[in-house]
């Protein structure tokens, strides 16, 4: 981020070459993409206003829109989970959320997946409007259902997030109603796990068996306590231990941050001179109004192109601009 270029109000460290440098990182185990000194990926929504263009220039960016659901579709082998990722999962949770736990939504009046791509993301588009505070929780909802977390961990992130508390009854309702929606999911992870049989033609499935995954991309990671046995009331069975739920995230995280920097990388020096930050499944930049058509158009080209280790898999972006970084649309 360039202190000379964007206006910061705030006490960020600014080097002498007139810039806010971050540090990008794979820390975490799953390898997706992370920042420090300072984390500028985590910087909350309300402080990015403190980021202003200067007269005559904007903030750019690109983002895929559900990259991690999408690819964890394509793992899981459902086209129908894929679709409705492109579409709007989180949206199509929330309606039938409040409809099986709150009864504010009739049957009749559900969103159906039968329905044609244009009309069924139209009416999701109404009822995002219409429950905002619910979609968002309920997004944590899902990426922690694809992720293996439990209600205690979701309850703290969505307190962390949106300042309230969701009895943990609640959160197991929702996880119990998301896995019955989808429970290819849940086959997905037993098969990465190895809690049930994978496939011997995916490297990154059965990772109990053989001690690591390897992702499409050829990414790899070595795992040691995936499963363990504990004694039940029918005797001896596997059970899930520390390293699942890093193993599960593993391969769509990585794959997300592999797609957006091979992206990054084939744009011309020109729009890659203005990029500024990435965010997970993101990229920011800031250029003069005039150029910003140009580089998203660019931005955008690289970015859909199709990926051939995913069977030519074309990820679809949302485009946006605004005179901070927290005035984007």
């Amino acid at each position: 981020m360039v202190a000379s270029e964007a206006g910061i109000k705030g006490g960020l460290y600014v080097a002498a070459d007139g810039h806010v440098h971050t540090t990008f990182k794979h820390d975490p185990s799953t390898l997706r993409l992370s920042s420090a000194n300072p984390a500028m990926q985590n910087v909350p929504r309300s402080a990015r206003y403190m980021f202003v263009a200067p007269p005559g220039w904007v903030f750019w960016a690109l983002d895929y829109a559900g990259i991690e659901n999408i690819l964890v579709g394509w793992l899981a082998g459902s086209q129908r989970y894929m679709r409705l990722s492109i579409l709007d999962m989180h949206t199509f949770y929330t309606a039938y959320a409040k409809h099986e736990l709150d009864g504010e939504l009739p049957a009749a009046d559900l969103p159906q997946e039968s329905w044609p791509d244009d009309q069924l993301r139209a009416y999701l588009k109404t009822l995002k409007a219409r429950w905002p505070e619910e979609r968002q929780a309920n997004k944590k909802q899902v990426h922690g259902g694809n992720y293996m977390e439990g209600p205690f961990m979701v309850q703290e992130q969505i307190l962390k997030d949106l300042h309230k508390v969701v009895p943990i009854k609640r959160i197991r309702r929702l996880q119990g109603l998301y896995f019955g929606l989808f429970p290819e999911i849940r086959v997905w992870q037993e098969r990465v796990t190895g809690l049930r049989e994978a496939s011997t033609s995916y490297p990154w499935e059965g990772a109990y068996q053989k001690g690591y995954l390897r992702t499409p991309f050829g990414n790899i990671h070595r795992y040691y306590d995936i499963l363990t046995h504990v004694k039940g009331p029918k005797g001896w069975e596997l059970r899930y231990s520390a390293d699942a739920k890093r193993a599960v995230a593993f391969v769509p995280q990585s794959m997300a941050r592999v797609i957006l920097t091979r992206a990054a990388q084939r744009l011309s020096e020109a729009v890659q001179r203005t990029l500024r930050l990435f965010i997970h499944d993101e990229m920011l930049g800031l250029c003069v109004k005039s150029d910003a058509e140009r580089c998203m158009q660019e931005a955008k080209c690289q970015m859909e192109r199709p990926v051939p280790e995913l069977d030519g898999l074309v990820l679809p972006t949302e485009a946006k601009t605004g005179q901070s970084w927290g005035e984007m649309n």
